[in-house]
């Protein structure tokens, strides 16, 4: 790879601000792009097809688990062999990959194609006049599944090059298409299967532009296209784990959900589901940051010392500079927000449920660093022997809490999970990391709790406040300020204050200035 320029190493402060933002920008573009397009696409195909499409929609995404985590497992190998300067190994790594992922997914595929009758079955309430079109949409669905599990390995090497620039250059208009060649079908007069299938071509040009900047990347890919058995149990051993995780993270995210509706009604799950979505959608924040830290973990390995301690700690501060506040917010006024948006039924009903939820996603924020530093040095079995203890402990929970105390205590058992999974997963960092809890929590973290914890005091008082609705904001307002100045001036360093004034004035830029025009060469470093 050619070298970065100075403080843009695999795993430099600027560069991980800088895939920050544009892992954040990924994620943020196209959930406001589907804000809108998605009222247009209901009146076009009406409640019936819409609820249709949603759900393959959902499809869609649950295909990436036939992906056995191999897409992970090849930014964590070709990672470590940037980081030890290894990467004669590289292009066997991929092949091997993109060959198990081409076999796998060929069967998956088959499978999904015999069990395609058996799955329009199963969906009564499908009008009988639209069974035919969703079943011919579920066979054009099938032929995804190639085409998704073959991209998660191209993306993963990009993301071992730590080139989000390129992953977010693709992944935005792939994920605005969703909703943009969703709108042009109906325009053009397209049922569901037309529909599916200006998905399925944005999906293959998708494939073909990963391809194209790998090629770029790591021209070596084009001499040795030999694959190995060693590689690819070294593949599927992390992969393996990995998938863990991956199967476990929808039950952990929605399993109390089926609960409500079961114990409770569906108007219940209503009341707790539409602040939920909400509330959880915060968890982008972390995502984006985790995102850009497990390759530049995999790539400084354990050894690095004085690397992983900063990798470790900068990133809770961060996540805590923003997430905190957020979560303060909507809690303190989460009365008002719900009755603004929804109506006084669901402030009423879901308020507290949404409150504790937030406290939730703030730790759940944190679980993050020490999540991706676990995968990230090679230990995806530690998380997924996690999960394997928290899922039947999270329903059993969940059972318990929501039959006397309803839609709050199902919020509940979520944060009571959340809360052992973080303290496990710190304990578990500081195993594999080698670290103490002094070198993964600095004073500057807890300063950072301190201010967190002045500001739910200021705006609880705020929100208290016997005065007009302009003076209580206006207070929450200035509060906000003065935690964001003073966290800036006490907290962060002078590091942490050049790279965030280098973001906000160069939109990325100025934190990267030996940035190539066009992607480097990683395997000729």
């Amino acid at each position: 790879m050619s070298m970065p320029g100075k403080g843009n190493t695999p795993g430099s402060r600027s560069l991980l601000a800088r895939n920050t933002a544009l892992n954040l920008l990924g994620e943020v573009v196209p959930l406001a792009v589907g804000v809108m397009a998605i009222p247009p696409i209901i009146a076009g195909l009406g409640n019936a097809r819409f609820g249709i499409l949603s759900l393959l929609w959902v499809l869609l995404w649950y295909f990436s688990i036939f992906d056995l985590g191999l897409g992970r497992a090849v930014t964590k190998h070709v990672s470590e062999c940037l980081g030890k300067n290894e990467t004669g190994r590289i292009p066997r790594i991929f092949w091997t990959a993109v060959a198990a992922q081409a076999a796998i997914s060929c069967a998956a595929l088959l499978l999904f194609i015999l069990l395609v009758p058996l799955l329009t079955g199963m969906l009564p309430a499908v009008p009988a006049e639209l069974k035919r079109e969703t079943e011919q949409s579920l066979y054009l669905l099938a032929l995804f599944i190639p085409v998704i599990m073959v991209t998660s390995s191209c993306k993963g090497m990009m993301e071992a090059a730590q080139r989000f620039d390129v992953i977010n250059a693709i992944k935005i208009p792939s994920n605005l298409s969703v909703f943009l060649l969703s709108w042009i079908g109906i325009s053009l007069g397209f049922g569901l299967p037309g529909i599916i299938f200006l998905l399925l071509l944005s999906r293959a040009l998708v494939l073909a532009a990963y391809f194209h900047y790998d090629f770029r990347v790591y021209p070596g890919l084009r001499d040795d296209l030999s694959v190995g058995a060693s590689t690819l149990r070294s593949l599927l051993s992390f992969g393996g784990w990995s998938t863990v995780t991956t199967l476990a993270s929808p039950v952990l995210v929605y399993a109390e959900r089926f609960i409500i509706i079961y114990l409770l009604s569906a108007a219940a799950l209503a009341y707790y589901a539409a602040p939920a979505e909400i509330v959880l959608r915060l968890s982008i924040i972390p995502l984006s940051i985790s995102t850009a830290l497990f390759p530049a973990f995999s790539h400084s390995g354990a050894a690095d010392r004085a690397r992983v301690a900063a990798l470790f700690s900068r990133p809770l501060k961060y996540i805590l500079c923003v997430v905190a506040p957020l979560t303060i917010t909507l809690i303190a006024f989460g009365e008002e927000l719900l009755l603004l948006w929804l109506g006084k039924d669901y402030a009423r009903e879901g308020l507290l449920a949404a409150q504790i939820l937030a406290a939730g996603v703030f730790f759940n924020a944190l679980a993050y660093v020490p999540f991706t530093a676990v995968q990230g040095l090679g230990r995806p079995d530690l998380k997924a022997r996690l999960d394997l203890f928290l899922v039947p402990l999270f329903l059993a929970l969940s059972v318990l809490m929501v039959k006397p105390w309803g839609l709050a205590g199902a919020a509940l058992a979520r944060l009571v999970i959340t809360l052992l999974d973080l303290g496990v997963l710190m304990r578990m960092a500081g195993v594999t990391t080698g670290l103490s809890l002094k070198e993964m929590l600095p004073p500057a973290f807890f300063r950072g709790v301190f201010l967190a914890l002045a500001l739910a005091a200021a705006m609880a008082a705020a929100k208290f406040l016997a005065a007009p609705a302009w003076l209580v904001l206006l207070a929450a307002g200035l509060s906000l300020a003065a935690y964001a100045a003073v966290f800036f001036a006490a907290v962060m360093d002078a590091l942490d204050r050049s790279v965030l004034r280098g973001l906000i004035a160069g939109g990325g830029a100025a934190v990267h200035p030996a940035r190539p025009k066009s992607p480097p060469d990683a395997t000729a470093r």
